[in-house]
């Protein structure tokens, strides 16, 4: 499969299983954020451009086992996105308790999150990086601008009543975070602690 094509898939993936439960006749979506790939896969191709070109399983597959970020899982004939929900879901993530900084990839272009706070859209949660050279890797796979990775703040915010928690494809979620937490992160001051999913 050609990149372009499994960015398409991978983009197509992300809208319908994070934004998109049961509009417009589509899938439906549980509480764990699953959907069974046997009405799943059908559904896609009524969508564009699979319309066109038909996306198959194995494609989803392969998609889903390549993706470094592990934004997807394929489990028991069903598939989910992890984390970037617009609806509520329960994914089974535990408590997290941050012993030292966090770290959030973005671009220059998104610099002003300095000064205003990691804020969500659509999604309900802000996603955060365990390391710096992880924020770094998501930072850097973002096309069109160069990489800009925030430290976070994480002990003092969870000791200021803020809560995280670790899901299973080790991503850290939280409520938006005010500037006061933010500073640009160097590379060479980036601490470094041991993954709680090793």
């Amino acid at each position: 499969m050609n990149e372009e094509r499994a960015t398409i898939i991978s983009k197509t993936l992300s809208r319908v299983l994070r934004h998109n439960p049961g509009a417009n006749g589509g899938v439906a979506i549980d509480l764990q954020g699953f959907t069974d790939l046997v009405t799943f896969v059908p559904y896609l191709n009524t969508l564009g451009p699979f319309d066109k070109s038909p996306v198959s399983l194995e494609e989803i597959e392969e998609v889903v086992g390549s993706d470094f970020k592990k934004r997807f899982q394929i489990a028991g004939g069903r598939i989910r996105a992890y984390s970037g929900h617009s609806f509520q879901v329960d994914i089974g993530g535990e408590a997290f308790y941050p012993a030292g900084p966090l770290y959030f990839g973005t671009t220059e272009t998104s610099r002003r999150v300095l000064n205003e706070g990691l804020t969500v859209s659509k999604k309900l949660k802000v996603r955060l990086s365990y390391s710096y050279p992880e924020a770094l890797e998501i930072a850097s796979a973002r096309p069109g601008d160069r990489p800009l990775v925030i430290e976070v703040d994480a002990e003092r915010l969870a000791a200021d009543g803020a809560s995280f928690e670790l899901l299973p494809n080790g991503e850290i979620v939280t409520d938006p975070i005010g500037p006061d937490y933010l500073v640009e992160a160097q590379a060479h001051k980036a601490v470094h602690l041991p993954h709680p999913h090793p």
